[in-house]
Parts: C-alpha cells; structure tokens; sequence
C-alpha cells in the first residue's frame, strides 16, 4: 500500500532475473531460481511542496445603509446609501446598480451611480456614499442593489484620513438646495494628495437622505495646512431641519 507523498509516489520496482539448467532434460523440470531486488525512492530525496496557508482573496463589497425617499416635486425616487469593502483586497471600478420592479416583476426603472468623481478605489473596511436618483413613471413595488467592483491588482493606494474639520457651516437655500461650507486641516505628518471632501446629509430621524463628494480648494496639503470646501446640494425635500457631517480623505505615496 502506497501513499502519495508531496506530488509524488513511492514506487516498488521489481526485477526478475532468471537463471537456466545446462543439464540435460529430464522428465521432471528443474526448479528455477529467482531474485527479487526491490528499489524504493527515500524520502529524504523528495523536494518538499510549499503548502499556502495564505486566506484566499475575496473581492466583497456590501451595502451598510441606505434609505429611500420620493422627491414631491417631480416624483423621482432617490436612493442613498453606504458602500463598504468588507473583502480582503481592494476594490476599485466600484459601482452601485439600483433595478426597481413592478408588482409581476417586472423593470420599471433602473440606473447606476459612478462613484469615481469621489473615489475609485476602496481599501479594505473603507466606505464611500452613493446617492442614485431615478425618473419613475409607472407604479412600482420592490427595488434591489447590486454592486459591480473589480479587484485592485496593478496599482497599490493608500488612504489617508488624518485630518480635522476646523468648522462647518451648513445653509439652507431657494427650491431645496442646500450648502455646507468650511475649512479642513491635515492633522498628520505626511502630505495629503488629491484631497477630496464628503459631505452627508441626514432628516430629523436620522436617515440619510443625500451624499456628495467634492475635490477640496487645496487638493494637495501639507502637514498644517488647510483648505476651505464648498459642497451645495439640489433637489432635497423642503421643510426639514437637515444635518450635516463633514469628513475629509486622501491619497498618499
């Protein structure tokens, strides 16, 4: 019985070496010797395998939050929400897919929101806002998400979340739009590049209701420095008193 041993087998190899009589014959045949030589591989000359033990990559990204809501005016379905990479590699190409069905199944709408104008790439446990807003004429009942992402394989980037708000400001304005303005500050000891800000918006209840990101006046900023940002929003539901939190993001060698 044979095992295999690290890619390969253990072989028994047998030779039969025959030996003849020169004696006359006879009628009763001679007995013929044999020898038996057996070769076994040692195991001490078998290269030994590397076993990975390494966690297999997996691409995962999943909708922490989100919240639909109906604009009055023109009847447009809005659908905000939170992505999170919760793989174990990073992700960029990252897109949201909302598909609204109608009572038998069938589209009634369907659109994507490209969060590439705030970032791209998603690293591990990292999160971004989306906020997909859809034209909706017939009746509907159900909607579904589903995200399409891409593992990050060529290029490594690194986040960069040392920074502080100096102060925010948030403004209500004409046909519900909405503006939050301020200054942040790198509070760490590299440089900051290609700094973007994001802004989120929340009702009364707490739920959020709209997102947006925005390139900072200062895309690159040094430890110390600060940059003003102006985020204004369109189209939110009118006769709420809004929240607003600010954070602030970056890229770094």
């Amino acid at each position: 019985m044979f095992k295999r041993l690290n890619g390969f087998v253990g072989f028994l190899s047998i030779s039969l070496l025959l030996f003849t009589s020169s004696c006359e014959p006879s009628s009763t045949p001679p007995s013929v010797p044999t020898s038996t030589i057996a070769i076994v591989t040692p195991i001490s000359m078998i290269t030994p395998v590397a076993i990975d033990t390494r966690e297999p990559r997996q691409l995962s990204i999943e909708v922490t939050e989100i919240y639909q809501w109906e604009d009055d005016l023109t009847g447009d379905v809005n659908f905000v929400g939170i992505l999170r990479n919760v793989g174990n590699v990073n992700a960029e190409m990252i897109r949201p897919v909302v598909t609204m069905r109608d009572s038998i199944g069938n589209i009634v709408a369907s659109g994507s929101a490209d969060i590439s104008f705030c970032s791209d790439f998603l690293g591990v446990s990292q999160f971004s806002p989306f906020w997909i807003r859809l034209s909706v004429v017939d009746p509907w009942e159900t909607y579904e998400v589903i995200i399409q992402a891409e593992e990050q394989v060529f290029f490594t980037t690194a986040y960069y979340k040392d920074f502080e708000v100096v102060y925010s400001q948030g403004r209500s304005g004409d046909f519900g739009s909405y503006r939050v303005f301020g200054e942040i500050r790198n509070v760490g000891s590299i440089d900051a590049q290609f700094t973007q800000v994001v802004v989120t918006l929340y009702d009364p209840s707490g739920n959020l209701v709209a997102a947006q990101c925005d390139i900072a006046d200062v895309m690159d900023i040094p430890p110390g420095g600060i940059s003003p940002f102006d985020t204004e929003f369109f189209l939110l539901p009118e006769g709420y008193d809004l929240r607003f939190e600010v954070y602030a993001r970056a890229m770094s060698n």
